[in-house]
């Protein structure tokens, strides 16, 4: 399967967001709803990070 293309920009925007942990819960699980398309489970703020923190890279490891 060929990788596409995704704007680099919009991927390396959204890493230093997370990293810096600034996001508020609801925001979170927002987020993971957009990635995963499912509600977020019951856990820790810093297990949501994590988890949405390695979507993220793979997503920016498919497209690269």
């Amino acid at each position: 399967m060929a990788r596409r293309s995704a704007n680099p920009t919009t991927l390396s925007s959204r890493i230093p967001r997370l990293v810096q942990a600034d996001m508020s819960l609801d925001e979170l699980r927002s987020e993971w709803r957009r990635l995963y398309h499912n509600d977020p489970p019951r856990i820790s703020r810093d297990l949501l990070i994590l988890g949405i923190a390695y979507s993220v890279h793979v997503v920016s490891e498919y497209y690269d």
